[in-house]
């Protein structure tokens, strides 16, 4: 698990209930651990692309055979006032979105 070091962070929030897990500062540490086999964890396949391609990483699989897919808003909570910096991430990630389907 690694750890939420946001300034707001709920320190009594437990996403995971396992009996055993280690708790790491950031996902480096954790991809580092999970290539050592020292257990699973759920990581960002663009962060592990290179360990996967070596075959130091493998899927694992899952119970129903699915895979695990999170949500993502993008909201513009006033769309005629952003900036084109604003304008171009919304159409990167509507682009990247658009492949993966």
């Amino acid at each position: 698990m690694v750890r939420d070091s946001g300034s707001k962070r709920d320190r009594h929030t437990i996403s995971v209930e396992v009996d055993q897990r280690w708790t790491v500062s950031n996902i480096s540490t954790s991809i580092q651990a999970v290539s050592m086999g020292l257990g699973f964890a759920w990581l960002p396949e663009e962060h592990i692309a290179k360990q996967l391609k070596m075959g130091v990483l493998v899927p694992l699989p899952l119970k129903n055979g699915g895979i695990v897919e999170v949500p993502l808003y993008l909201i513009l909570a006033n769309p005629d006032f952003v900036g084109p910096g604003v304008k171009h991430l919304a159409k990167i990630i509507k682009e990247s979105l658009t492949l993966r389907n």
